[in-house]
């Protein structure tokens, strides 16, 4: 006994780093390993179905498709959760031993005396301690990945699925045990080989594996994909934010289930997008554009509407992150509607912030919705601010490139070229939001921002001129600590963090050079250079209807300027001349109520401001 119990211990050691380097190598080396196995458990299996002809076929089919299960589950989810279902097999193996021969008991069958109810009872009981602590601390394995990214809704429903998860492959793995055992006992032999000292024949070791595996592979992937795909929404996918979060999505398409897509009048864009991630619905809301995808959905597989009263068609239950990404108010309906219909709300689009913020706020707090802001510096405050109070905030810095006039002389301001205006040193952005960093109005918009999101006063909140734009924002505390959270000038990685926040999926993207952090070169903003920063100094403490007006003013001066209908310094000189006439100051006693109130508003301010001819 103690002779074959030494024979066993030592082809364990040997075997068991043999093993792990196939499975922790990759590819073509797993593949090679597993070809291996399969040729000598089929040649086991020959040899011991000699008297079972009508099962040489059925077994060798089986043991190809567990190998085949084994490569898939080992490139397709990860070394880690292979290991898993692995070690579920080896703890169920180990338990029945060591309960059966402690506690002994009934008898489970005739198939394989030696195993008995206790020992069941043991394989369970091993395998869930064992697997539930592998579980903990193999962060990166697909059943915690799922939970920690939000597949799963909290820690008790992933706890049920991974007891329940282990019981099913422990049951699998020792059924598999007692089918080997049976083919054993009608074919009159102990071992099914001899290649493995003190352990028998191969198939004898991993018979419970060879079954384990494939119904792993199976269940697993069912999971994934009708439990843990994040169900994912997008508005404005064809704008510059959503062209990146598509592209992140198309990278990882397994863990996703995009069900809409939404854009204005960019159709072709709109239906590459829907074939690239297999979207089943469309809304584009240009008539012209509507008609034209109609005519290029061919084969009718994509259902397309032409606004966004089908969203409560199409969605029957909670998204779990609607990426709100629409320019301008016109992303203030659809972004309020998504609320009440998504887990979690990530906002790219200021003018609803800015605009409807107290009418979003109740919302999101009346549906339990999670909010992340999008934009790169509002996420970096987000994230300093995580699970920090705000009345230990001292003050919030938003860092300002400057735009591409930062060392322009001013006596040359009046004759700035629109090229010259929305060459940006640092971002590749839009027409409008370019011209708004110019003139640093994005700042303005920024502080309001801040201010809404936070919930800080707008005395706590500062702007720096930072011309390299590796630092998004600085938080400083009431304890002297400073936080700055730096990354560099691509949109990626805000997008990207708001849907992997927390996991450990890697971002490729260029890796920031420390080095370029010795030299910040902070400074003050300088007010005659950007005269409308002044603007921060009158805005009302809470939201108003004035915050409207000033976005649409804007809105409409920027038009005009990239149109050649004024000169540059027009854009300041004519806003704040606009917004400091009676009719407009007194929005800022009013709050709105409505999101109508903000869209009739939005159309008030555009049809004054032309029947002014402020441009003349």
């Amino acid at each position: 006994m103690k002779k074959e119990f030494t024979k066993r211990l030592l082809s364990s050691i040997i075997i068991l780093p043999i093993t792990l380097f196939f499975i922790f190598k990759g590819s073509y080396l797993f593949a090679f390993f597993l070809c291996l196995i399969f040729f000598v458990t089929s040649f086991e299996w020959l040899k011991m179905s000699k008297k079972l002809k009508i099962l040489k076929f059925f077994g060798i089919c089986f043991l190809f498709l567990s190998i085949l299960s084994a490569y898939f589950l080992r490139i397709t989810l990860g070394y880690e959760t292979f290991l898993f279902v692995i070690l579920i097999s080896i703890l169920t193996d180990l338990g029945g031993y060591i309960f059966g021969k402690t506690f002994k008991g009934p008898k489970l069958t005739k198939i394989s005396p030696n195993k008995t109810y206790s020992g069941v009872i043991g394989s369970f009981v091993v395998s869930l301690i064992g697997g539930s602590i592998y579980q903990e601390y193999m962060t990166t394995s697909t059943l915690l990945w799922g939970y920690q990214n939000g597949y799963m809704e909290n820690g008790a429903e992933y706890n049920l699925f991974l007891l329940l998860f282990i019981l099913i492959i422990s049951l699998i793995s020792q059924s598999g045990d007692l089918m080997i055992s049976y083919f054993k006992r009608l074919a009159k032999i102990k071992n099914t080989g001899s290649i493995l000292p003190g352990h028998g024949g191969l198939l004898d070791r991993i018979d419970g594996i060879i079954f384990a595996v494939p119904f792993s592979y199976i269940i697993l992937n069912l999971t994934i994909y009708w439990f843990m795909k994040k169900k994912i929404a997008i508005l404005g996918s064809t704008g510059s934010i959503g062209k990146i979060l598509v592209d992140i999505l198309s990278k990882d398409k397994k863990n996703f289930e995009v069900k809409f897509l939404s854009a204005e009048k960019n159709y072709k864009k709109l239906f590459n997008q829907a074939k690239l991630l297999n979207v089943k619905n469309l809304i584009i809301t240009n008539k012209k554009a509507y008609s034209l995808l109609l005519k290029l959905n061919k084969s009718k597989r994509i259902r397309i509407y032409n606004n966004f009263e089908c969203i409560k068609k199409i969605i029957s239950s909670k998204v779990d992150y609607c990426m709100c990404a629409i320019s301008g108010l016109a992303g203030l309906v659809p972004t309020y509607e998504m609320i009440k219909h998504s887990k979690t709300l990530a906002i790219a689009n200021k003018e609803s912030i800015i605009c409807g913020w107290n009418l979003l706020e109740k919302e999101i707090k009346k549906n339990k919705t999670k909010f992340i802001p999008v934009d790169s510096e509002h996420f970096s405050i987000w994230f300093g601010l995580n699970e920090v109070k705000n009345n230990n905030v001292n003050s919030i810095y938003i860092t300002a490139s400057g735009g591409p006039l930062i060392n322009t002389p001013l006596k040359k301001f009046k004759n700035i070229k629109t090229s010259q205006a929305l060459k940006h040193p640092n971002w590749k952005m839009g027409k409008k939001i370019s011209i708004d960093s110019s003139t640093m109005m994005n700042k303005v918009f920024e502080v309001i921002e801040a201010k809404n999101i936070f919930n800080i006063s707008y005395d706590k909140i500062k702007i720096l001129v930072h011309q390299k734009s590796y630092v998004h924002a600085l938080i400083k505390f009431n304890n002297g600590l400073i936080k700055i959270i730096a990354h560099d000038t691509n949109m990626k990685i805000p997008i990207f963090n708001t849907i992997y926040l927390n996991s450990n999926k890697i971002i490729k993207t260029s890796k920031m050079n420390i080095k370029l952090l010795n030299n910040l070169n902070f400074k003050k903003v300088d007010n005659l250079r950007f005269p409308l920063v002044n603007l921060i100094k009158k805005l009302p403490n809470r939201s108003s209807l004035f915050e409207t007006a000033l976005v649409s003013v804007n809105d409409e001066l920027v038009d005009m300027y990239l149109k050649n209908k004024i000169k540059y310094t027009d854009i300041s000189k004519k806003l704040l001349n606009f917004l400091n006439k009676k009719e407009f100051l007194r929005l800022k006693e009013i709050q709105p109520k409505k999101i109508d109130e903000i869209i009739k508003l939005n159309q008030y301010v555009r049809i004054k401001i032309n029947a002014l001819s402020v441009y003349k």
